[in-house]
């Protein structure tokens, strides 16, 4: 069968790779309908690493994936062939003190889908646990079930901040995790949205979803922006999505007294802050990684009528334009968002 193999830096193959075969107790064979290209395997791509993961060996890239159910293994139950389903790309060992407590992201033992040295989803079968297979809704559209992967980041993003009702909230960085946080922030009772980024298209997209206020950070300033929106208060909490090592500050300065910031994007720099301004705000700074127990609650955002989640899809590619998708991805142009490859 086909796969995606990262040979090398900027190196990208279709590969016949063996057929993974039936599935075992408790696991499903899943048909890969689509993929979502992410910024960690654009990272991978270019870079070869992400902060401490550094890809040594071939690797088959994708984590956002989508299909349907071909065989089902002993022990299984809830399923039938043919049912389109989302997978959760992270596999935990489930017997350690994190998976226990229900923090199964931070599992030492994680077997997460193009994460070195754990190969991906871009191929054309898998093997997967039924427990982190989720069924889709017949009304959603099957080709964005990728989208429910960035969906449960932005999901445990608002979980863990504890969003609610009132707050002022601003998203750092208008792509798919930033857009999408900016939905979830809404549904969770957030009375306004500022959003920012350098692409107008992003920032119309971001509009069109909800957000009540937008800021080009490269036609306008910023602080002072967020500062007359928000009467000169601030706001409640920030969360950075666009993994620029120089926006951690930027967030610092447009927050109120008391708020918090969550940083989402990942990049390959440390990140400066400003301890002093962030002590004398009394700021709360949360950092997300992943996301645990948010898949259901995506799906159900996702197959409801807050909003439509089909518009952040601008790109698709086949599986044998791989190569050509990830230098698209590299360098996109102004209206990309989302890119899929379709197997």
């Amino acid at each position: 069968m086909k796969a995606a193999v990262l040979q090398g830096k900027r190196s990208l193959e279709i590969k016949e790779i063996p057929d993974p075969g039936s599935p075992g107790p408790n696991y499903l064979r899943v048909k890969i309908i689509s993929v979502g290209i992410c910024g960690s395997d654009v990272h991978y791509y270019t870079e070869g690493r992400i902060g401490d993961f550094v890809v040594k060996n071939p690797m088959i890239l994708g984590h956002e994936a989508c299909g349907s159910v071909e065989e089902i293994g002993k022990g299984v139950h809830g399923f039938q062939i043919g049912d389109l389903v989302a997978l959760e790309p992270g596999v935990p060992c489930n017997s350690c003190q994190h998976c226990f407590t229900g923090m199964y992201n931070l599992c030492k033992k994680m077997r997460f889908w193009a994460t070195p040295p754990v190969d991906g989803a871009l191929t054309e079968y898998v093997l997967h646990p039924a427990s982190f297979t989720y069924k889709l809704p017949d009304d959603l559209d099957p080709s964005v079930g990728p989208l429910i992967e960035p969906l449960s980041v932005a999901v445990h993003a608002a979980r863990k901040t504890r969003v609610e009702t009132g707050d002022i909230v601003f998203v750092n960085g208008s792509g798919t995790v930033g857009c999408l946080v900016s939905v979830v922030s809404k549904m969770a009772g957030a009375h306004k949205v500022i959003s920012s980024d350098n692409n107008d298209n992003r920032l119309e997209l971001a509009r069109s979803m909800g957000v009540d206020k937008t800021i080009n950070i490269e036609s306008e300033n910023l602080q002072s922006e967020v500062f007359k929106y928000t009467d000169g208060m601030g706001v409640n909490i920030a969360f950075e999505c666009s993994g620029n090592n120089k926006a951690l500050n930027e967030l610092v300065s447009t927050a109120g007294p008391g708020a918090k910031i969550a940083l989402i994007g990942m990049g390959n720099e440390h990140s400066p802050l400003d301890t002093v301004k962030a002590m004398s705000k009394e700021l709360e700074i949360y950092s997300i990684f992943r996301y645990a127990n948010a898949y259901k609650k995506a799906i159900s955002i996702a197959g409801g009528s807050g909003f439509n989640i089909t518009q952040l899809v601008t790109d698709r590619f086949e599986i044998d334009q791989v190569a050509e998708a990830f230098d698209y991805a590299v360098s996109p142009d102004s209206r990309t968002c989302k890119i899929f490859i379709d197997l």
